[in-house]
């Protein structure tokens, strides 16, 4: 079922957010990257778990991808 997926889906980026935000405090920009890339590809996992259906979660599936690319963006010009 759609919403049991986008379920496990969510818990996967609350995981990923805490992981990535963790690596943060290591400097370790690699696993941020990974976590944010991560983030990215559960919201539109849940979005297409939906297919041919109307997803009741399409608003925040692409508010959190929208945030997911522009973190990834952040990061990405981050040097340490």
């Amino acid at each position: 079922m759609a919403i049991m997926d986008c379920k496990d889906m969510y818990s996967d980026v609350l995981d990923g957010l805490q992981t990535a935000t963790d690596a943060i405090a290591k400097k370790d920009m690699s696993t941020v990257k990974s976590m944010l890339t991560g983030v990215i590809s559960d919201a539109v996992t849940c979005e297409d778990s939906f297919a041919g259906q109307i997803s009741p979660l399409s608003d925040f599936d692409d508010k959190l991808r929208n945030m997911g690319n522009n973190c990834l963006a952040v990061a990405s010009l981050i040097k340490w």
